[in-house]
């Protein structure tokens, strides 16, 4: 909870060694205490090192025996958001059907991933397609208030400004947001992405400049809350720059600027037209 919900990753992290001091460090508990602290890497944007964590985790998991289990297609899922690899979602959905546990969180989880890489590949039908499947699992499962719902409806709002549908659009935005207030979760990455996405859409679709220059700012607000760096915070305070600078603010607009243009240097993103704008 300290690390889906609350964001504190330090103490999460403290709690997870404690446990495996306890525990040792093989088996399938280990291997549940070292995925836990690549889902931490993930949080805070370290993809490399949860690679890292997932690949040890696994291996934990073959030298048991244990690679026919739900525990290892989590791991497979995992393994994906860490190196887009679409190989290992494939995997992972063979294992889940093959095991028969297509009625679980992470198997809801996975079609999400899926109509997510479809929408990347601009394949709108096989996005909706999929996303429609995991939207059907969270339901039956009783999962609408959490965190993976919410990311859901992001993605499908997502999906929606691509068909050119904003009103649409801006509805599954609205309902992450209020699936994310009512849990508690507005301190997360998760959260400051939904944001960051609402304020495209009121900036460049809706032309509602004084609410997308708020979403940016609370999206900002929160990475800095928990000190996040990498290129999601370098496009947030392009972005808070850019309406600042249209609101009439140079002074400011330029001190967002400059945190953008730290951050995709610190990233290496310095060919793009955001950088140079920055």
């Amino acid at each position: 909870m300290l690390m889906e919900a609350v964001a504190d990753f330090e103490r999460a992290e403290n709690i997870l060694k404690v446990g495996m001091k306890q525990h040792g460090c093989a088996g399938p508990v280990a291997a549940i205490s070292i995925r836990l602290l690549g889902r931490m890497s993930i949080r805070k944007g370290d993809y490399s090192r949860a690679e890292q964590h997932y690949t040890y985790a696994m291996a934990l998991l073959d030298t048991c025996n244990q690679s026919m289990s739900v525990q290892y297609a989590q791991l497979l899922i995992d393994k994906f958001v860490a190196t887009g690899d679409t190989v290992l979602l494939h995997r992972a959905k063979q294992l889940f059907e093959d095991l028969n546990e297509t009625s679980c969180e992470d198997y809801a989880r996975l079609l999400k991933h899926m109509g997510t890489v479809h929408l990347g590949e601009g394949d709108l039908m096989q996005a909706m397609k999929f996303y429609a499947q995991a939207r059907s699992h969270y339901e039956k499962g009783q999962l609408r208030q959490s965190p993976g719902f919410a990311d859901l409806m992001v993605n499908m709002g997502r999906l929606e400004v691509t068909l050119e549908d904003n009103c649409k659009a801006l509805e599954a935005f609205e309902e992450a947001r209020r699936i994310y207030q009512a849990i508690g979760v507005t301190t997360s990455p998760g959260y400051a992405d939904l944001l960051l996405n609402m304020g495209h859409l009121q900036a460049e679709k809706l032309e509602r400049p004084d609410t997308a220059l708020t979403s940016f700012r609370e999206a900002c607000d929160v990475y800095d809350a928990k000190g996040a760096s990498g290129l999601a915070v370098a496009q947030a305070y392009s972005k808070l720059g850019q309406m600042l600078n249209k609101a009439g603010a140079p002074e400011k607009a330029a001190e967002a600027y400059g945190r953008a243009k730290k951050e995709y240097e610190a990233c290496g993103e310095v060919d793009g037209p955001e950088y140079e704008e920055a």
